[in-house]
């Protein structure tokens, strides 16, 4: 699985239907999990972002096709970036 960490900022569309986050996120929860997605944890944040996010996914580019999906949702704008734990830095450093 591969582990993403996404930092979000509401959309002027996103802020001003604020009421509905909770169930939006629970359409969000069902949509990601169809191609074997997973929502680690979800954060509201203060500061530069209003959200930050953590999922894991059985491949990129189901990850990147979700991404494409909550963006064509109007609500939101994510930077993604991808998270390697200890073991996957491991690997990485051949060890």
């Amino acid at each position: 699985m591969f582990t993403y960490l996404s930092l979000l900022r509401f959309t002027q569309q996103g802020a001003q239907t604020i009421d509905s986050l909770l169930e939006r996120l629970r359409i969000t929860k069902a949509k990601l999990a169809e191609p074997g997605g997973e929502l680690v944890g979800m954060y509201l944040t203060q500061g530069q972002y209003d959200l930050a996010a953590i999922s894991r996914w059985p491949d990129e580019h189901k990850a990147m096709g979700f991404n494409l999906w909550l963006a064509k949702q109007g609500n939101v704008r994510s930077e993604t970036l991808r998270a390697d734990d200890e073991q996957e830095i491991a690997r990485i450093l051949g060890q």
